[in-house]
């Protein structure tokens, strides 16, 4: 799927990235998950990831106003980012990533807040119509975690990993790593380059869920993506 929407340049270089990586002629990177490395960005923190790297976050950041689809068992939620900050010691620029560091932001912690809805009946769409059968919700900061990155995005059954990466762009964890197997049952989710939640449905082949950076992907009714297929889909699924 190709997303009309206007994007900022890295974006596009970002797209291109992601085939070389996909083909395997480029790495691809991000700190490793529990690594206690922090995104900075100081140039395109994607695409360097050394050989042999453990890691589970996707491959690009989700910018603010993203629609994220996220799938479990027979429940589908989605939620969309709003107002990522990064927190202290966080090396900024005066843009989105790639921008060139120019500052230190003084706050007291990586913030988010975000816009979520939760459907246990096993049906895909977020209408306002359907208010009954959907629940919604407002959240104005991440939930703490134990874990590294220490920040998740939850509500319902679903909890998903986030860190900042610059001011309206963050990174969120898939559940397993790059060079463990998803189980069945494991939370699968689909960044889907959408920003208008009413034109979606999650169960619609559009979108390919994902349960760590190396799994092809299913789709909504569980059934596999063939890899071959699902490298030519990376650009718009991350």
């Amino acid at each position: 799927m190709t997303c009309i929407r206007s994007r900022p340049l890295f974006y596009y270089v970002a797209l291109a990235t992601a085939a070389l990586v996909a083909s395997g002629c480029l790495t691809s990177v991000r700190p490793p998950h529990g690594s206690g490395s922090r995104a900075v960005s100081t140039g395109a923190p994607w695409l360097h990831r050394p050989p042999g790297a453990r890691y589970n976050a996707t491959v690009f950041p989700v910018s603010d106003g993203d629609v994220v689809l996220v799938k479990k068992g027979n429940a589908y939620g989605a939620f969309i980012l709003r107002h990522q900050q990064p927190g202290p010691e966080m090396v900024t620029g005066s843009g989105p990533p790639p921008a060139a560091p120019t500052q230190l932001v003084p706050r007291a912690s990586e913030r988010v807040e975000y816009t979520w809805y939760f459907r246990s009946d096993g049906r895909g769409t977020f209408q306002p119509s359907e208010e009954r059968r959907v629940e919604r919700g407002y959240a104005k900061k991440a939930a703490r975690t134990n874990m590294p990155p220490f920040r998740a995005i939850r509500f319902g059954p679903f909890s998903v990993g986030w860190s900042s990466a610059s001011p309206g762009y963050g990174w969120l964890y898939y559940p397993r790593f790059n060079d463990e197997e998803v189980l069945r049952d494991d939370q699968r989710f689909c960044v889907t380059g959408e920003t208008d939640i009413t034109r979606i449905d999650a169960r619609d082949h559009r979108w390919v869920y994902k349960g760590s950076p190396a799994d092809p992907g299913v789709y909504a009714d569980g059934s596999k993506v063939e890899a071959k297929s699902n490298s030519r889909r990376r650009a718009s699924h991350r």
